[in-house]
């Protein structure tokens, strides 16, 4: 193939591929619209929204009960009655459970009942005298010669015996009563109490199960006050002292803040991580907070610490 047919042909292939003008012009191509349907004030940028913005926390710990209780029984048995179940209220002194105690309850009958009657003290004192009257009666025959000196001997030895037995009544009547008191604590253990006011956290055993001497059946948990501890930085020893007033979010729900109070800083600092342990206490009315949350703990600018419920007077 030539020259001349290789642009011939090019030359067909350009003017195939545009538009003709009156003049003789090859016409440019239109413009391409987009047909949008959206309403051009619509296209306008729009103002950014105003979010809130919230404060960057300093320290983060994390919620604790101020008290748990571990309860269990000073005995071992079978469990026959748990009034209360997890999740609940309870008072201090609140029964939590009860074990079977027919057994200890024969025993403080048997024992009240020993102990409510003077028989065997009544017995020995009569005896005493009856034998200290023999023993007169015979000294006075001994002085006028009628009996002799070894059986006066031997009523003297019989009356030193017959004090000694009423004695021993005596004692044996203290130490019955005595006896019963244990055996009454004995059966006051057989039903057991909350130590501390709380919420039930943890039920370990139910009705019908046994339980052995010192095992934990029920936990019972403290959260007014609520504890949060943190791993403070040793650089911020003198901002978290004893008695400073803090803010405390959960990470779950920054906006909900609630004012705590500075209540130990440990004298103690871990070496790797340069930081110290601080308690922080606050009110937890109607246990609103929860346990093992993970928690913001900032500085405020204002304000002071607030009041903590009183502690329960030792018994």
């Amino acid at each position: 193939m030539t020259r001349s047919t290789v642009a011939f042909v090019l030359s067909l292939l350009v003017g195939a591929g545009s538009a003709t003008r009156g003049d003789g012009g090859t016409a440019p191509c239109p413009p391409v619209h987009r047909h949008i349907d959206e309403p051009t004030s619509a296209r306008r940028t729009q103002p950014p929204t105003k979010h809130r913005t919230l404060p960057v926390p300093h320290h983060i710990g994390v919620s604790l009960p101020s008290h748990v209780a571990a309860v269990a029984a000073e005995q071992a048995g079978t469990i026959v009655a748990v009034p209360v179940s997890e999740g609940d209220i309870v008072k201090e002194g609140q029964i939590l459970f009860r074990l079977s105690s027919e057994l200890q309850q024969l025993r403080v009958d048997r024992l009240m009942a020993l102990t409510q009657s003077d028989l065997s003290v009544r017995r020995a004192l009569a005896a005493f005298k009856h034998s200290a009257r023999l023993k007169d009666r015979l000294e006075q025959l001994s002085r006028k010669q009628i009996t002799s000196d070894a059986e006066v001997q031997d009523r003297e030895l019989e009356t030193m015996l017959a004090s000694l037995k009423y004695e021993q009544s005596r004692l044996d009547q203290t130490l019955m009563q005595n006896e019963l008191a244990q055996a009454k604590v004995l059966l006051e253990q057989r039903t057991v109490h909350s130590p501390i006011s709380g919420v039930v956290t943890q039920q370990h055993k139910t009705r019908g199960e046994t339980t052995e001497k010192l095992v934990p059946v029920i936990e019972v948990s403290q959260l007014d006050p609520l504890w949060v501890e943190f791993e403070c930085p040793v650089a911020d020893k003198d901002k978290f002292t004893p008695g400073v007033a803090v803010d405390l979010r959960p990470a779950a729900r920054p906006t909900d803040v609630r004012r705590g109070k500075v209540v130990y800083a440990s004298m103690r600092a871990n070496p790797s991580s340069h930081t110290f342990r601080v308690r922080i206490a606050t009110p937890n009315q109607g246990h609103t907070w929860k346990a093992g949350l993970k928690m913001w703990v900032e500085l405020p600018t204002t304000g002071e610490a607030p009041e903590l419920p009183p502690k329960p007077a030792p018994k």
